[in-house]
């Protein structure tokens, strides 16, 4: 039974530290410090400070014709640079990725970010999702 005891005694440390391995890797949204925004946050409005710099990750399948689009026009608040797209890894046929948009906060005011998940070439209006953002630069 003391055997038993030891043996568990000293393979609990080796189990649990490559959980708490696990747990330390940072985000790279971390490394960045870019803001991320993402579905869960839609509808919310967002403080930030000038210079602050945000990325917004919309879960996207371009293979289905779809992407997202920022529909709201820019007043100069924030600054943008091209959007793109990230393929989820391993690239298999069919599967999805992530549209990303970035901004600068570049002026104080409120900007409203609308996106619209959508076909680019279609003549339908009509979306199948749509997600806005209020970003208010102090």
């Amino acid at each position: 039974m003391k055997k038993l005891l030891l043996l568990f005694a000293l393979s609990c440390p080796v189990m649990f530290s490559g959980c708490a391995m696990q747990e330390a890797k940072p985000d790279s949204a971390m490394i960045s410090g870019n803001l991320v925004l993402t579905e869960a946050q839609n509808g919310s409005e967002i403080p930030v400070s000038i210079g602050r710099q945000i990325d917004v990750r919309l879960p996207s399948n371009r293979s289905t014709g779809y992407q997202w689009q920022q529909v709201e026009p820019m007043r100069g608040i924030l600054r943008d640079a091209s959007p793109h797209y990230e393929q989820a890894t391993p690239e298999i046929p069919g599967s999805g990725g992530v549209d990303i948009f970035n901004f600068t906060a570049s002026r104080p005011g409120k900007q409203i970010l609308r996106f619209e998940y959508n076909r680019a070439w279609s003549e339908s209006t009509a979306s199948t999702q749509k997600i806005n953002f209020t970003v208010v630069v102090e």
